[in-house]
């Protein structure tokens, strides 16, 4: 199984050959069966108020887009034509994106679940839900377990950046 990068959209909005041109988009259809998987990935997510959210977020996704990431992504502009695809997808499908061996982020594009490996090391934004349903969101480093720890107990991190 590869590695995919998703933009879970709440619009089925159709998007045009134009805005796709310099790239290849790859439309997941049957959007039901995913959204399941992930929802049963939650009862181990951290931190959990954002399981939680995204147990409410999940079933208003209508349509899945699915990046696959391939070994040659890494050779010329491969990145960055990924980026701007995803970019255009998520600015007329709107909603939340989804990385294997990431995580889940919030609809500002925040990551808002850890599923990093242990030996990650770098800034990232993130973000942690506050009691009141509003975001408090922020860049730390994922390599400090300090911070790591007070990002999973759904804490805004000593020592973090605000964003």
């Amino acid at each position: 199984m590869g590695y995919y990068v998703r933009v879970l959209g709440i619009r089925d909005d159709s998007i045009g050959v134009d805005q796709l041109r310099s790239a290849v988009l790859g439309e997941v259809p049957g959007a039901e069966f995913e959204i399941e998987e992930f929802l049963d990935e939650l009862e181990d997510a951290r931190p959990e108020a954002a399981a939680r959210w995204l147990a409410d977020y999940l079933p208003r996704v209508k349509v899945i887009y699915a990046f696959q990431i391939l070994s040659s992504i890494d050779h010329g502009s491969g990145w960055a034509i990924l980026d701007a695809v995803r970019k255009a997808v998520w600015s007329v499908c709107g909603g939340i994106l989804q990385a294997d061996a990431e995580g889940f982020t919030n609809e500002a594009g925040y990551q808002i679940t850890w599923q990093f490996s242990d030996n990650v090391s770098s800034r990232w934004p993130m973000a942690v839900l506050n009691s009141d349903g509003s975001w408090s969101a922020f860049e730390m480093e994922l390599g400090d377990p300090a911070q790591r720890e007070a990002f999973l107990q759904g804490c805004v991190p000593e020592g973090a950046s605000p964003a």
